[in-house]
């Protein structure tokens, strides 16, 4: 998974299936999740992983009001679909990002 700035933000969300992690680097179920992620992004070719340091870039954070992280949104075609707060299982998550 890479990371992304506020200013990649939109460029990157816009084309296809996205998954961003607003994450801090301070917050142990962020680190937990970190590895469960890079796995199925190898599993799910077909959707884009990133992730987003709310502690470096808190405007995208701001201005979808998020309150917690780990928090997950998935996006489509820059539409965002579904979002999911704190620490999930990978079979959880395959499941969350598959339907």
């Amino acid at each position: 998974m890479r990371d992304i700035t506020d200013a990649e933000f939109e460029s990157v969300v816009g084309f296809g299936r996205v998954l961003v992690e607003f994450y801090s680097t301070n917050c142990p179920p962020c680190r937990a999740l970190g590895p469960i992620l890079d796995r199925l992004a190898k599993d799910l070719p077909d959707v884009v992983f990133v992730k987003l340091n709310v502690d470096n870039h808190m405007e995208h954070a701001s201005k979808l009001g998020l309150t917690s992280v780990p928090t997950l949104v998935l996006y489509d075609n820059g539409q965002e679909i579904k979002r999911h707060v704190g620490l999930i299982s990978a079979t959880d998550l395959t499941a969350w990002v598959c339907l």
